[in-house]
């Protein structure tokens, strides 16, 4: 069901009990259930006769109070707001140069760059041991740098990882080159090189 495009769950009065102090309550059960289908925004339609004598108004009340009682979002759930569900058109940034709104967008996951940092940091400590961490220098070439997330998760992880690396940030397309050279003349310096060109046509000497 909570892959389906649910838009509203009827909640009939019979599946309600009422507490000690006369209140319809739910169930453990019935509560999760209904919390995980207020995360999608459903809406709630309660249906039958009143059972208990606090009055109706109570069921909307203890609705009220499950809704108001929701976790709160999570990073992810954020992100992915709008798009759940849903198939997207596959972008083709080989074809197209993609627009500050789409990197935007793939610069907010919450979880990918966590993750590409931390892959970095194992690579170069793998790669290099800790009797040659001041003398060996690691070539990272970022290919497609897009804005450059992942120019900085790999200065980042070199950091943390207390290695060397010399950085190359490829990207074709001339609106997110802009952004890597004011970075690079920002924030970067002379650690990371910035290639304006498609990395199809790249001629490079570094290995």
């Amino acid at each position: 069901w909570f892959g389906e495009p649910i838009k509203a769950v009827v909640v009939p009065t019979d599946v309600f009990t009422a507490n000690r102090r006369g209140f319809p309550v739910l169930k453990r059960s019935h509560q999760e259930f209904l919390k995980r289908f207020l995360k999608l925004e459903v809406q709630l339609i309660l249906t039958g006769t009143c059972r208990v004598d606090t009055g109706i108004q109570s069921y909307y009340q203890y609705l009220d109070h499950l809704y108001q009682s929701r976790p709160p979002p999570t990073g992810m759930d954020s992100f992915a707001k709008g798009y759940n569900d849903y198939l997207q058109n596959p972008l083709q940034p080989l074809m197209d140069n993609l627009d500050s709104h789409t990197y935007e967008i793939f610069e907010k996951d919450p979880l990918k760059y966590q993750e590409y940092e931390q892959a970095i940091r194992l690579a170069l400590l793998d790669k290099v041991n800790e009797q040659l961490k001041d003398e060996k220098e690691i070539v990272v070439m970022v290919v497609g740098a897009g804005r450059g997330p992942l120019v900085r998760a790999t200065l980042s992880a070199a950091s943390n990882a207390e290695r060397l690396v010399k950085v190359y940030a490829i990207e074709k397309n001339p609106g997110a080159v802009v952004t890597l050279r004011n970075l690079q003349m920002d924030e970067w310096g002379p650690k990371v090189t910035i290639v304006s060109c498609d990395m199809r046509e790249w001629n490079f000497s570094e290995k």
